[in-house]
């Protein structure tokens, strides 16, 4: 190929920026970055939306702990686990909200397991303790009382009595 003026590339530019194709290409080059989010951007704030609802619906689940917990009413039934208290509770604030028995089933019974409830309570009752040790450290006198019994199964009961007194 012989070089010509006509093959120069000083030659071929502007009649390339004045074509259609290049007006094209420049104004989605400047337009589509300014109209569209970023992939991971996008990716990003979905899974923040997700975890916000994910995390909504795993509070729902410890407020029905802590509800039947306060009731002093067992979590879980004679076997049935479809009809125990834990999972009535549930099946009735599902009728106000759906989101949390739709996540639920999602999870195939994860969070619904004797283990994870008991886990629950654990957490709830590290909390407690944790609450009353720091209300003992800030009051002036501490008076610990502590009682056992057996019970009709022969299960030794313990009662824990903390009194505090704040001076005035």
């Amino acid at each position: 190929m012989k070089h010509t003026k006509k093959n120069s590339a000083v030659y071929k530019f502007p009649n390339h920026e004045s074509s259609r194709c290049h007006k094209d290409a420049v104004l989605k080059t400047i337009t589509i970055p300014a109209t569209t989010k970023d992939i991971g951007e996008s990716l990003s704030s979905q899974l923040a939306k997700d975890r916000l609802e994910h995390r909504q619906c795993f509070l729902k689940l410890l407020s029905n702990v802590r509800f039947l917990a306060r009731q002093a009413l067992p979590l879980r039934g004679g076997g049935d686990e479809s009809n125990s208290n834990y999972m009535q509770l549930l099946k009735l604030r599902g009728e106000d909200d759906s989101r949390a028995f739709q996540w639920i089933k999602k999870k195939t019974d994860k969070y619904t397991s004797g283990d994870m409830q008991n886990e629950m309570i654990k957490v709830m009752a590290l909390q407690v303790l944790q609450e009353v040790a720091s209300s003992i450290h800030s009051v002036s006198f501490v008076t610990l009382m502590v009682d056992e019994t057996t019970d009709a199964s022969n299960h030794e009961q313990v009662v824990h009595v903390v009194l505090q007194t704040y001076l005035l």
